[in-house]
């Protein structure tokens, strides 16, 4: 592999220009533990332009890691549903949450019936197509407790009940994330609600009137150790579902009884609530296949990720090197480096990139492991299809030593909690745009 020296340059007096093209094979794995450590990269503005003058080609390779343990513990929202990927595979999204009382020691009378339960969560929007699903929800049997420094990863699972409690032959739904709901007339946030079967609401009470479980919120918990709630769509084709998102920090997502109770002689309608908030442990499961992909491919044959690369939630990032970065003389100064990556995507296809990318790197500092944030946020240009991201610190960084040039992984900003998932132009793409790295120099 031919790598340009910069030296050979006329005169450091003058102002040059590096374009960096995608050009060469091979790829390097690194650990995927994050650790917050910002460098302050920031966006290229928007009309950003740079000089051609002095061109020179970098060797760059791109292609795709594998992640195996992120935590998926309180995330921002609860994932559910599945579909089947034309590139990535089955996908399948699922969570646990714990659920808490809404007041201690409620006082039920002994002639009440039981009109329905209902599960209710807020939508917070959704990924892929917004086809029927059947969604099921199971009584969790073990405790959602903690230790501190523990958490959840998205490969968890907790034992459960397999009884499932939404009320028979009402599972079945159409997501409508963008219509408003209504309930008891009025109009609301869009949500999904799901009948529970009015048997176990009829356990909850017994409960409240005979035991002490609803005495304090860690007696319920001993109770009712929490929900997992899941979908099960087993006759879904290709292109066929998405994943929807659910936002537990909203007043409107709690488990609701409604039930008449005879008052004097009549009876009057009442309600009691159990909520389901960010003050309980919840956590998302997330499951994928990608046999027989080209997902797979690039991750057991880095080099097919020159034609194109992934990154998808709980599962892969997206890996660039830039080797010819260590040749740029010690003392140089860079004025700015601006890396564009384009994307494989249509305006009408269900799979859109992810609205914002995070950029990581393992440093080699102090022989560790742990990942550096070096670009939060990034956003998506959808007139360009593209990401572009100022890496003047990072370069500036590994010219004068302070860090290793062991290349980026990129993934979207929202990681462990949402599931856009992005295919990336690598720079044997047969598409017309494709990777570049613009760099801007000065001598010191």
């Amino acid at each position: 592999m031919k790598k340009t020296n910069i030296s050979t340059y006329k005169s450091w007096r003058e102002v040059k220009l590096l374009l960096a093209t995608f050009l060469c094979l091979g790829v390097f794995a690194v650990a995927c533990k994050k650790k917050d450590n910002f460098l302050g990269s920031n966006v290229l503005p928007d009309g950003t332009t740079l000089s051609t003058s002095g061109i020179d080609t970098f060797s760059i390779i791109t292609s795709s890691v594998s992640e195996d343990s992120v935590p998926a513990l309180n995330p921002r929202f609860n994932l559910l549903g599945s579909y089947i990927d034309p590139v990535f595979g089955s996908v399948d999204a699922s969570f646990y949450t714990q659920v808490d009382i809404s007041n201690i020691e409620p006082v039920f009378g002994d002639d009440i019936k039981i009109d329905s339960m209902v599960f209710s969560m807020v939508y917070d929007g959704y990924y892929g197509n917004l086809d029927e699903q059947t969604v099921e929800i199971y009584q969790v049997t073990e405790d959602m407790d903690l230790e501190d420094g523990e958490t959840y990863y998205s490969f968890n699972s907790l034992n459960y009940d397999p009884t499932n409690l939404v009320a028979p032959n009402t599972g079945t739904f159409t997501p409508t994330p963008n219509t408003q709901s209504v309930v008891d007339g009025d109009t609301v946030v869009p949500q999904l609600r799901v009948q529970m079967d009015t048997n176990f609401a009829r356990d909850l009470i017994n409960e409240a009137k005979t035991g002490n479980s609803f005495a304090s919120s860690e007696n319920f918990k001993d109770y009712l150790k929490g929900f997992y709630v899941r979908t099960n769509n087993t006759t879904q084709t290709l292109d066929e579902g998405g994943v929807l998102y659910f936002s537990n920090t909203d007043a409107a997502s709690l488990i609701t009884i409604y039930y008449r109770e005879m008052v004097n002689g009549a009876y009057e309608q009442f309600s009691y609530t159990m909520l389901i908030s960010s003050d309980e442990i919840d956590f998302n499961h997330f499951d994928y296949d990608h046999t027989g992909t080209n997902v797979e491919n690039v991750i057991d044959n880095p080099s097919a990720g020159l034609i194109e690369y992934y990154t998808q939630p709980f599962t892969t990032r997206a890996k660039i090197d830039i080797p010819s970065l260590s040749d740029i003389p010690y003392g140089a100064v860079v004025q700015e480096a601006i890396l564009n990556l384009p994307v494989s995507y249509f305006t009408s296809d269900p799979y859109s990139p992810s609205l914002d990318i995070t950029l990581l790197a393992n440093l080699g500092i102090n022989d560790t492991e742990d990942l550096a944030l070096i670009a939060r946020e990034v956003k998506y240009n959808d007139i360009t299809k593209s990401y572009s991201i100022n890496l003047r610190l990072y370069v500036q960084k590994i010219i004068s030593g302070e860090i290793e040039n062991n290349g980026l992984l990129i993934s979207s900003s929202f990681f462990n909690t949402r599931a856009e998932r992005i295919i990336f132009n690598g720079p044997n793409t047969t598409n017309k745009k494709k990777p570049t790295l613009n760099i801007l120099l000065t001598d010191n």
